[in-house]
């Protein structure tokens, strides 16, 4: 599934940007990208399987993910600074978690990751949109990030 974000003002965020040094560039599209993700982890929590322990729930998180495999067999990797990706799902701790929203020959799937993913797919959306106009604002205002000393 393919999802498309309109943006106005990207190349002058580029450009904001681009007084910037690279991993700071990085560290405020991340700043972000985070709190987007937040809405996707609680409700995939939520709805994981909770087993005797209730560690898998535990392992969900949001990383940083410079490279992307998918299941289906895609790839995506950033290419310069101004691409960002964050990955949402079990931990390689909670490794295990695929195998539960797949299923496997002896066990059937119990989807929570796709259910979570269209549930919070507009909220995470909204707050990617507010935090990159935050980040317009202060390009545009010279503060936060952006403040010259």
């Amino acid at each position: 599934m393919k999802i498309g974000l309109d943006l106005e003002g990207g190349e002058a965020l580029r450009a904001a940007l681009l007084t910037l040094s690279r991993a700071v560039r990085r560290r405020a599209l991340y700043s972000v990208l985070r709190p987007a993700a937040e809405p996707m982890r609680l409700r995939m929590q939520r709805l994981a399987p909770h087993g005797a322990t209730g560690e898998l729930a535990a392992g969900i998180t949001v990383s940083a993910a410079p490279r992307i495999g998918s299941v289906a067999g895609g790839q995506w990797q950033a290419a310069d600074e101004f691409q960002a990706a964050v990955a949402v799902g079990p931990s390689k701790l909670a490794f295990y978690g695929i195998f539960q929203e797949y299923g496997t020959v002896e066990h059937p799937a119990q989807a929570f990751g796709r259910p979570a993913f269209d549930g919070s797919r507009d909220e995470a959306l909204q707050i990617l949109g507010e935090g990159l106009w935050q980040l317009l604002e202060d390009a545009t205002n010279k503060t936060g990030r952006f403040e010259e000393d």
